[in-house]
């Protein structure tokens, strides 16, 4: 990680997000890369206590999550954390909260909430949508407890609008989630975009990009999330596709 950082900082003048891994048993990792001075450490938590090893594994600890991020900021105060949870897989409203308390704690600067997905028939289902309604109302609770920046949304990911947040810009915008069928077979999408047209009103069409290897089934129907930005006037390009 460390290497990484230093690599990228010598060869442009981007600011940097490292997300990271527990560094459960690697004594001295932390310290390593705080030595290359990240704007932001993002080491996400993924749930709530009660699920944690469900979801995240026997050896995962949620104390050490925490821990780890309070321990970013100790050895590097200038730095943003982020950590950011998966909605969907069968946590309460007040465990939510909970964690949203502990994060801030810990001194965890910034938060991304999104909607589980199941990436593979055999991991973990998904327990409920949470409507987009839902994550609206939970980024505000985020806000007025006192997160610096949050994003939350059906399609968020752990660095989302990572720019945004790390330059302090204001990341909410009016988003628009569509579902989009396709119908594949092996060996995959074709990898160039293909326009479609998914609103009226106005709203206009959007870039679909079909990507190689979200094939579920030999044959069959995939079901693709996509997510728009409205920048001004106009409908931006699509942030995410699934």
């Amino acid at each position: 990680f460390r290497k990484t950082v230093e690599a990228v900082r010598a060869a442009t003048a981007a600011t940097i997000e490292v997300l990271v891994p527990d560094f459960i048993g690697k004594d001295g990792a932390l310290e390593r890369l705080m030595e290359s001075r990240p704007e932001v450490f993002n080491h996400n938590t993924e749930t709530v206590p009660r699920l944690y090893r469900t979801v995240r594994g026997r050896k995962s600890v949620y104390a050490w999550t925490l821990e780890l991020l309070a321990r970013a900021k100790q050895i590097m105060p200038e730095v943003k954390t982020k950590s950011g949870l998966m909605l969907g897989l069968g946590e309460t409203r007040e465990e939510l909260l909970d964690v949203f308390a502990d994060l801030l704690d810990h001194d965890v600067d910034y938060l991304t909430l999104g909607q589980y997905l199941q990436p593979t028939l055999d991991s973990l289902p998904v327990d409920r949508y949470v409507p987009p309604a839902e994550f609206d109302e939970l980024g505000a609770i985020a806000r007025s407890l006192g997160f610096k920046k949050v994003a939350s949304g059906p399609l968020v990911r752990s660095s989302y609008h990572a720019r945004d947040m790390a330059a302090g810009r204001n990341t909410m915008r009016t988003f628009v989630t569509v579902a989009v069928v396709l119908i594949a077979a092996l060996p995959g999408f074709a990898a160039e975009p293909v326009r479609q047209d998914l609103f009226t009103a106005g709203i206009g069409g959007y870039e679909l990009y079909r990507i190689p290897g979200i094939v579920v089934t030999e044959k069959g129907t995939i079901l693709a999330y996509c997510e728009a930005r409205k920048t001004g006037s106009d409908w931006g390009a699509i942030d995410l596709l699934y």
